[in-house]
């Protein structure tokens, strides 16, 4: 229906599957601004980035993954279409919002 397939890879040879190892570093940086000062914690930020990467549109299939599994986009609120870098805008927009219902605490 959308063109995917199974790629095998090669044990021990990274290379092998370039697109796999994307994913990880793009999640791997996700995870690395959202920690700051927290690296102890940083499981628990997993879920978080694990959607926003979900509802980001994929050159590969020019869908989200989230409209993938379910049929429908995520609900939310982000504008971020003409941004480079569509993961440090969400997870600076979600600091700022965090930040600012910590302050009406």
């Amino acid at each position: 229906m959308y063109g995917t397939g199974n790629q095998h890879g090669i044990l021990h040879y990274h290379e092998s599957i370039a697109a796999i190892e994307r994913v990880f570093r793009t999640i791997e940086d996700g995870l690395s601004k959202d920690v700051e000062g927290n690296a102890a914690d940083w499981s628990k930020f997993i879920p978080q980035v694990q959607f926003h990467y979900n509802v980001l549109k994929h050159s590969s299939t020019q869908e989200n993954p989230f409209k993938l599994m379910f049929g429908y986009n995520a609900l939310f609120e982000y504008n971020f279409e003409n941004c480079r870098d569509k993961i440090s805008y969400i997870m600076n927009h979600d600091n700022d919002v965090k930040t600012r219902q910590a302050s009406w605490n």
